[in-house]
């Protein structure tokens, strides 16, 4: 998660590229999502997705919407619809970067979301 402002996104650029430059990093896959943190936010979530893009990972971007920011548990109709979309392009990413490592991960039972992605070589 990288929120849509000069700060953010200039931290997360300088940390990607060290990733992608990291001979062990590297191999793991990143997909970014750019958040908008306010409705009056003077960056634009897509075009600093963009801008994450042209590093060499993928990247989608989330405006802002009142109902995420409201801090409660999100209920799909009272989503912008832009932002579904992001969310389904987001799960798409993942799946697709965690499909194309060449990793399998092991069948140890039930694990966690975030051993799973370990597992996968997912980092997001």
């Amino acid at each position: 998660m990288v929120p849509a402002t000069a700060s953010g996104v200039d931290e997360a650029a300088g940390y990607l590229r060290h990733w992608l430059t990291d001979p062990f990093l590297s191999a793991i896959p990143v997909v970014a999502a750019v958040v908008g943190t306010d409705r009056d936010g003077v960056l634009d979530p897509l075009a600093q997705a963009a801008a994450l893009t042209r590093l060499g990972v993928g990247a989608v971007a989330v405006r802002h919407d009142r109902h995420v920011a409201g801090g409660v548990g999100i209920s799909l109709p009272l989503l912008l619809p832009e932002n579904r979309l992001a969310a389904a392009e987001l799960a798409a990413q993942v799946l697709s970067a965690a499909n194309t490592t060449g990793t399998t991960g092991t069948a140890t039972g039930p694990s966690t979301g975030a051993s799973t992605r370990a597992r996968q070589g997912v980092a997001w």
